[in-house]
């Protein structure tokens, strides 16, 4: 789905989660650690992806709004 940056993991951070902005798969690491403390709570894994890669209907309906 292509849309505007959107920073969710500041947004879990905000309302007291613990959060990350994965870029790379070495970031997944903290969530790996995370994982281990069996720590109960909330993590916002927010997974950035290319916004060259458009799914077939999205870019339909962009295309549909001319």
């Amino acid at each position: 789905m292509l849309i505007d940056e959107v920073d969710f993991a500041a947004v879990g951070r905000a309302l007291g989660a613990e959060a990350i902005k994965a870029r790379t798969l070495a970031d997944l690491g903290q969530l790996e650690s995370w994982l281990a403390t069996h720590d109960n709570g909330v993590f916002v894994l927010d997974v950035a992806i290319s916004q060259k890669v458009i799914a077939e209907f999205m870019a339909e309906s962009l295309a549909a709004k001319g």
